[in-house]
């Protein structure tokens, strides 16, 4: 399997559903600074919100595996704000962190609480700026060059991605 999607990144270096994949083969070989590395890499040019979810799932694993618990907890609730229903990456994490805590320590963060220890840890807090900035331009571009097919995907990749209540405006007047 490694093989197969070591070749499947070769033949679409940015699919992120791909490395993820693959990042999870090189952990269950124990390599768990790899497998990080990995997850860190694709999270600068994911943009569906189902990837960056599953970014912070591996996050989490990362530092379920390492014995931080606060650390892993944040980034698995971080997980479902991308994802909340469907998102077996974040359920799978759910379940083992549960088995390994008080229940109390499960409970809904703060969003403030979760950056910060996010912050603390060098684990971004919102999707990479430039993929923002490049979704947001070119649906702009697209707008003003009258293609609204083109600026509906851009625009609605840049609101997935920010919740921005300007980009929101910007769609529904598409």
């Amino acid at each position: 399997a490694m093989k197969a999607l070591s070749r499947a990144t070769r033949w679409n270096p940015v699919a992120c559903g791909i490395w993820l994949e693959y990042a999870d083969y090189v952990r269950e070989t124990g390599d768990l600074d790899t497998f990080m590395e990995i997850a860190e890499k694709v999270f600068e040019y994911a943009y569906l919100p189902g990837d960056l979810a599953r970014c912070y799932a591996a996050f989490s694993r990362f530092y379920f595996e390492r014995g931080r618990m606060e650390t892993a907890i944040a980034c698995m609730q971080m997980s479902f704000m991308f994802v909340k229903q469907g998102n077996p990456f974040a359920m799978i994490m759910y379940g083992e962190i549960e088995k390994q805590v008080e229940a109390n320590q499960l409970k809904p963060m703060e969003l403030a609480q979760i950056v910060d220890i996010l912050k603390k840890n060098n684990i971004p807090d919102t999707p990479d700026k430039d993929v923002i900035g490049l979704a947001y331009t070119t649906g702009s571009k697209a707008l003003e060059a009258g293609d609204k097919e083109k600026a509906k995907y851009y625009l609605n990749i840049a609101f997935r991605l920010t919740r921005d209540p300007k980009v929101e405006e910007k769609l529904k007047d598409l």
